[in-house]
């Protein structure tokens, strides 16, 4: 019974300078891993990479989705240049060829009045890619540099119909560039 005793005691021993020692290290990184201030100049979209030295954001931008962030925010008169630099879609799967923005050539709004249109911009080319930031809507087909006319988030999609989008196809690659 004794060498029981004796046992549980330096287990219990043993099991306080654990916990005292367990302690300490809880301590010691809670102060070593205290928050750091981090200042964030441009918001990104997991999607985005950054290369912070040139000013460079790229996103990708699925013909199958309508306006999609790019977690960008621009504020009024900033100039931005848009360019595809990879991928190709097309707004009809098997009936109308792939483009890498540019769009097809159709603009129905040079074909009927724009207001009976289904495009985001009926008076640039379908199947295109087009931007919007705030309600400011223009075209950028395979590249375009622009003058935010007011402030808001940046969006990008295909220059197709929201009901139209389950048969499109593809991926564009696009650089935005914000010019200070």
């Amino acid at each position: 019974m004794r060498t029981y005793l004796k046992t549980l005691v330096a287990v219990i021993g043993l099991v306080v300078a654990v916990l005292g020692l367990l302690t300490a290290w809880i301590q010691f990184t809670k102060e070593s891993l205290s928050p750091v201030p981090v200042v964030v100049v441009i918001t990104s979209a997991p999607q985005q990479s950054i290369n912070q030295l040139t000013n460079n954001i790229e996103v990708e931008i699925d013909s199958t989705q309508g306006w999609q962030s790019t977690g960008i925010y621009v504020e009024q008169g900033k100039t931005l240049i848009l360019e595809v630099i990879s991928g190709n879609w097309t707004n009809w799967k098997g009936q109308v060829p792939y483009s890498g923005g540019e769009g097809t050539g159709y603009i129905c709004g040079e074909q009927v009045s724009p207001s009976q249109c289904v495009e985001p911009l009926p008076n640039f080319a379908s199947d295109s890619l087009v931007g919007q930031i705030g309600g400011f809507k223009f075209g950028v087909g395979k590249g375009n540099t622009i003058t935010a006319e007011q402030s808001g988030e940046l969006f990008l999609r295909i220059n197709d119909d929201d009901s139209g989008l389950f048969d499109n196809d593809g991926k564009l690659r696009v650089r935005i560039s914000i010019q200070n």
